[in-house]
Parts: structure tokens; C-alpha cells; sequence
């Protein structure tokens, strides 16, 4: 068999129904591979070959749909908080339309949200329930079973904040919709509380703006380099803890001896002396600032001691401590990409099932066939190819040759030239050594 020029041979994965609508094989997987922090499984050739099926088959033309509309969202609410926010007023209603157009999309968004959760929900309660048996009356007996609402109430805190994207979906849209009411809420009382708006729109910005990583999961360049950058950044959150600790306290004392000094200062407060902190952590300070404190030579030597341990151990340290983990998420960044590809499936499939919308069987067959590369080659094509080859080294020997002859004519006709330059010379000598003769006889 042929697959664009190439030869390939079908082969089928021997598991019936692992991409049935009836299958949790990847969300088994998925939940499997985050307990055991090990990613190490999606590197199989099953598991990747059912990941590219359903990645082609239907959720890719969906999650670029999706994608598309979450750029059309960003770019609105930028042009709503970057341009239009200063031109709103009582008489210039229009500058509200780059919001009224994200606040559209973000109602989409919101019922993928909701749809969502509802998948995750049903998946619960099929796991609770009956063991993942898709069976509608074991799942409205289960639903009877844990209508109970705290455990509701904590089902939903668990499935928002403890996902990572999720708490980005969740801070992002919450970010654009009290930026609208805000927005909105100020227009009717001329602008009085327009601080606030600009505060919520600026972190709703940063929020959507970190959410399209999510997004650049799907590419494998970019998903790969997301993958790291959530990796090195949830690897060093605990070391993060211990520095943030060896902070406060060497803020805690430095606020201690600066007490009574001018409130511009910046020790003000704890708060502002944390801060003022984290500024010498990062290089910026006057040692002539130390004349404010209680006393110019304890001050010194805190200064010191905060310098070589956060300065100097701390911040190399940390440095060497991202050095290893992107050393070992980069031996799995293949395996941990198509852990990305498989969680973007996961949920576009939850909301198919939230929406029960799982009879396509071309989506959801009982086998999976794979083409792969036989790595052989026919009589036919490989004659083709000397021959192809053949003409390219007769097309090279012919320029060759047309450069060998140019270059001996040249030679040739630079040769003609001394030769005759020679010739002219040696007569030219003939005739001065001629007349001198006939001058010698005549002496």
C-alpha cells in the first residue's frame, strides 16, 4: 500500500473498543500518569496512535475552532481595556463595543466551561456508581445518591482549582465579566470608580493573555515548551515556599530596625518592607538608606547576611534547581506533550458526552487501523531512483566539464598572450643588442 509516495503497511491496535464512546482508557490514563508523576506510558505506540486518531479524527477541528474564538475574545478586551477605556464617556456610547464583543464570546466560553464540568461530573458518577459502566439509569440512581451539596460544592472546588487551567479559565473569564459590570457600573455614575476597573481589567488581561498557553498545547514546537514551562514551574513551587519563608523573615527584621522612618521610605509597613525586599533581592537599593534605621551598623550587617543567603546561595541554587528539572522534563518532553494532547481530548470529549453526543461510530469505532511506514522499497522505485540519481551526477559532470574547458581557454588564450608579449620583448632585445654591435664596430 501507498500513502503519498511512500510505502506503508495497515495494522490494527488489538484492543477492541479502546476509542468506543464507551472507553475511559485515556482519562484512566491520564489520572494514572498524575498520581504516579510519571508520563512515561505515553510514549507507547498504542497509546500514541489512539491520541493521533482522535487528535485528527475531530477534536482538532474543534479545539481550533475554540482557539480562534478565544484570540477573537483577547484582541476585543484589549482593544476595550488598552484603547477604548479612556475615550468612555456620558455622549460616546460606541467606545463599549470591543467589550459588548468579548462579553459574546465570553458567554461561549462560560457554556463550554459549564458543559465541561458537566462531563467531569458525569465522569465522577460513573466511577462512584458503576465502575465505568455507561449505563443512564446507574447514573440517575448515582445522582440521587450524592445530591447532597457540600459534596457537590467540593466536587466543584476541586474540579476549578485544582487543574491548572482550569483556575486560568475561571480567573480569566470572572476577570472579564466584573470588568463589563464595573465598566458599566462607572459609565452610570460618571466614571467614580474607574480605579477599579482599571485594576480588574489589568489582571483579567494578564489572566486571558497566560490562559493561551493552554491553547499552544495543541502545536508540538510550542506544546512541548509549554509543557516545560509548566513543569519547571510546579517543580520549584515548594522551594519557593522555603525562600519565600527566609524572606519574611529577613523583611520582618529589617522592618523592625527601620521603624520610625519617613513613610516614603518604603518600611512603612510589613507589606512595603516585603516588597522593598524583594527589590534588593533583585539588585536595587542605597546603602545610604541605612541611615534611617535605628542603627547604621546592625542594619549593615543584616545587609550582608541577606545578600550572601538570598542573593548568592538562594538564588544559584535555584537557578541549578530548574537546571535538573528541565534536564529530566526534557528527556520526557515527547511523552509529556502527548500527555497535553490526550488532556485536550479528555475534555472535548467530556463535553460531547455532556451534550450526549457520542453516535458517530467513524469518531468512536471498535478498531483502530494505523498505516505505518514499511521502510521497503519495489524494483520499480528503486530503479527510479538511481536513475534520477544518474541524471543529476550527468548534469553535474556537464557543468563540470563546461567549467574545465572555459577555464583551459582561458588558460589558452592567457598563454597565447604572454607568448606573443614574450616574442615582442625577445625581438625588442634582438634589435637593441643589434644596433649596439653596429655601434661597437664603428668605435
Amino acid at each position: 500500500v501507498w500513502e503519498r509516495g511512500v510505502p506503508v503497511v495497515a495494522k490494527f491496535i488489538p484492543i477492541p473498543n479502546i476509542a468506543s464512546a464507551k472507553s475511559r482508557f485515556l482519562l484512566a490514563l491520564v489520572a494514572a500518569a498524575e498520581k504516579d508523576k510519571s508520563f512515561a506510558a505515553f510514549d507507547n505506540e498504542v497509546v500514541k496512535a489512539l491520541i493521533e486518531f482522535k487528535w485528527t479524527s475531530h477534536v482538532r477541528k474543534q479545539f481550533m475552532k475554540t482557539m480562534g474564538m478565544n484570540i477573537l475574545m483577547i484582541i476585543f478586551f484589549t482593544l476595550d481595556a488598552v484603547v477604548m477605556q479612556p475615550k468612555i464617556g456620558q455622549s460616546n456610547f460606541e467606545a463599549f463595543l470591543p467589550m459588548i464583543f468579548a462579553i459574546c464570546f465570553w458567554l461561549k466560553f462560560t457554556s463550554h466551561e459549564i458543559y465541561q464540568y458537566i462531563g467531569a461530573r458525569t465522569e465522577y458518577l460513573l466511577r462512584k456508581a458503576s465502575r465505568n459502566e455507561y449505563d443512564r439509569p446507574v447514573l440517575a440512581k448515582a445522582k440521587m445518591s450524592l445530591a447532597k451539596a457540600k459534596k457537590e460544592l467540593f466536587f466543584c472546588f476541586k474540579h476549578v482549582f485544582m487543574d491548572l487551567w482550569n483556575t486560568l479559565d475561571f480567573f480569566s473569564l470572572s476577570g472579564i465579566f466584573w470588568t463589563f459590570v464595573m465598566r458599566l457600573f462607572s459609565y452610570l455614575h460618571d466614571r467614580k470608580y474607574e480605579e477599579y476597573v482599571r485594576i480588574i481589567s489589568a489582571f483579567a488581561l494578564l489572566m486571558n493573555y497566560l490562559n493561551m498557553l493552554y491553547y499552544l498545547q495543541g502545536f508540538s514546537a510550542a506544546g512541548e515548551l509549554v509543557r516545560m514551562i509548566v513543569g519547571i514551574t510546579l517543580g520549584v513551587r515548594f522551594y519557593l515556599v522555603v525562600m519565600l519563608v527566609v524572606l519574611i523573615g529577613f523583611c520582618s527584621a529589617f522592618f523592625v530596625l527601620f521603624q520610625g522612618a519617613p513613610k516614603d521610605f518604603g518600611q512603612s509597613s510589613p507589606l512595603q518592607s516585603l516588597f522593598s525586599g524583594y527589590t534588593i533581592m533583585l539588585g536595587t537599593f542605597e546603602t545610604s538608606d541605612f541611615d534611617n534605621s535605628v542603627s547604621y551598623s546592625s542594619t549593615s550587617v543584616l545587609f550582608i547576611f541577606f545578600t550572601l543567603f538570598i542573593n548568592i546561595i538562594m538564588l544559584n541554587l535555584l537557578i541549578t534547581y530548574m537546571a535538573d528539572i528541565f534536564d529530566e522534563i526534557k528527556k520526557s518532553a515527547k511523552a509529556e506533550f502527548m500527555y497535553g494532547r490526550a488532556c485536550i481530548i479528555n475534555e472535548y470529549e467530556s463535553l460531547r458526552r455532556a451534550r450526549n453526543d457520542e453516535n458517530d461510530h467513524a469518531l468512536f469505532p471498535k478498531w483502530i487501523q494505523v498505516l505505518e511506514p514499511t521502510g521497503e522499497k519495489d524494483e520499480e522505485h528503486i530503479e527510479a531512483e538511481k536513475s534520477k540519481k544518474f541524471e543529476h551526477l550527468e548534469m553535474k559532470m556537464d557543468k563540470l566539464m563546461e567549467m574545465v574547458k572555459k577555464e583551459f581557454e582561458q588558460q589558452q588564450s592567457q598563454n597565447a598572450r604572454e607568448l606573443a608579449a614574450s616574442r615582442k620583448g625577445l625581438a625588442e632585445v634582438k634589435e637593441e643588442f643589434s644596433s649596439l654591435r653596429d655601434e661597437l664596430k664603428k668605435e
